[in-house]
């Protein structure tokens, strides 16, 4: 633990209260009042800031902050625009509120991440095993709120969101010192004016492709992030069972960035990439045919390969595809895309879809479009050309 520094602290706060805004905050709008719908608009501004909030960070970084003090000031302030959410109950207000507050909680995400790579890769270490301690905070946190919930009803759940980002707020105390004093680091890695020409030139097609290829598979996670819970809900399951449903998936990543390894062995990235889409709309599938628990379960054990196995291959197809320039980029840009952008359009798309529902426990029917976005990512997945590694290198 000593020699990954301060960062398992900052993954296990900061991811903790990742499964509030994405697994539990979803009831805390219905319990005060809101539509399927609204709760679909509410929740998507999370995967806006996605988009939004690093670019404000990039520009901040560069011309008015140091990253070590732009992280503290970002985090307090997302506490304090947090803090309305207990006394607010109207919709623009809690969607202003909302989006603010993920907006700013994503720079010091993106100033942190960057500087746990580089340190990595400086101590010659694995950065899953940093990582993985994000994966431990979603999951203590996903069972945290379940009790909670269970205990002291939907009103509970802003509460613990309070304790994590409060956490949140020590851990990048205790990551401040690893980050740059300077201006201008952050932003000069990232500028750059010609990326969309680039991937506009036919021999980087395959990175148009990976990118639409991420967007609708991510897309199709749509559904799932705004309304499981609240499905689960209307099911009548208590939050005890509504977190472990969540932690049943978050333990089968673990063990899977474990052995992941093994399968790129055997399998090139692109066969795991297409191969991962097919069961991410089995699952749906899987969600939408059947409301027991057993089934439910075992869609979010299937959730470890739709997750893991296009997430990894994803970004070593970016880092095969993308020229010289753009390599460093390649994270940010996939993410941007496909959890930003993607994720975005696939929760307003369900959240028109659910207009159309006359009850909670309907919202099953949503997973057939999510099936739907899957087979079309697959789709587009086969347009990706295989490169020949060997040669990416020589370049």
């Amino acid at each position: 633990m000593r020699r990954l520094g301060p960062y398992p602290a900052f993954y296990l706060s900061f991811f903790g209260f990742f499964a509030v805004s994405r697994s539990f905050f979803a009831i805390h709008c219905k319990d005060i009042g809101f539509s399927a719908f609204e709760i679909g608009v509410i929740t998507s501004a999370e995967d806006l800031a996605t988009i939004i909030g690093p670019l404000v960070g990039i520009h901040a970084a560069t011309v008015w902050l140091a990253p070590k003090n732009l992280v503290v000031l970002a985090t307090a302030l997302s506490i304090l625009i947090y803090l309305p959410l207990f006394g607010v109950d109207s919709f623009v207000a809690v969607l202003t509120l909302w989006f603010l507050a993920c907006s700013l909680m994503r720079a010091p995400l993106m100033l942190v991440e960057a500087q746990a790579i580089t340190d990595a890769i400086r101590q010659n270490l694995h950065y899953g095993r940093i990582r993985i301690w994000g994966s431990v905070g979603f999951l203590v946190a996903t069972w945290l709120l379940g009790i909670s919930l269970d205990l002291f009803g939907p009103g509970s759940i802003l509460w613990v969101g309070l304790f994590l980002l409060i956490l949140v707020l020590y851990s990048v105390y205790l990551v401040k010192p690893a980050l740059s004093n300077e201006r201008g680091g952050a932003g000069e890695r990232v500028a750059s004016s010609s990326f969309l020409r680039v991937c506009l030139r036919p021999e980087y097609a395959n990175i148009k492709w990976l990118l639409i290829v991420s967007a609708l598979h991510w897309g199709s996670m749509g559904t799932f992030y705004a309304y499981f819970s609240l499905y689960l809900r209307a099911l009548g399951f208590g939050g005890s069972i509504i977190g472990v449903a969540w932690m049943v998936s978050i333990i089968g990543e673990l063990f899977a960035f474990t052995w992941y390894h093994h399968l790129e062995r055997r399998f090139s990235q692109l066969f795991l990439l297409r191969a991962s889409i097919l069961l991410l709309a089995v699952r749906w599938v899987m969600l939408w045919y059947s409301d027991s628990l057993g089934w439910i379960l075992a869609s979010q054990i299937l959730h470890v390969f739709p997750i893991v196995s296009f997430s990894i291959p994803s970004m070593k197809l970016a880092h095969q595809f993308f020229p010289e320039e753009f390599r460093s980029q390649a994270q940010g840009i996939l993410i941007a895309i496909g959890l930003g952008v993607g994720v975005f359009l696939g929760r307003i798309l369900a959240g028109f879809g659910a207009l159309f529902i006359s009850s909670d426990a309907e919202l099953d029917t949503l997973f057939l479009l999510s099936a739907m976005m899957a087979m079309v990512s697959y789709f587009y997945s086969r347009r990706i050309k295989e490169v020949d590694v060997a040669q990416d290198g020589a370049k």
